[in-house]
């Protein structure tokens, strides 16, 4: 069962699961890709593969589906 925000298919490696990540430290919220750690502003930026970033965010959770049911990138999560 899915239990993480997943807003899609990650198109840098196309395999790993785009999730709503927050880091820890300063609750920014992103999108991250769980497998190659790309990570992306918002949602809107991570279909565009000249937007990826990777490092940029310190230690950081993944929105699990209740919490992002209130979050105001909801509408991405499939």
């Amino acid at each position: 069962m899915n239990t993480v925000a997943m807003i899609g298919i990650c198109p840098v490696c196309n395999q790993g699961r785009l999730l709503i990540a927050r880091d820890k430290q300063t609750g920014k919220g992103y999108v991250a890709c769980e497998g190659c750690e790309a990570e992306w502003e918002n949602p809107l930026a991570s279909t565009d593969v000249s937007k990826v970033t990777r490092g940029r965010f310190g230690e950081s959770v993944f929105l699990s589906l209740e919490e992002a049911s209130t979050h105001p990138w909801k509408e991405f999560i499939k």
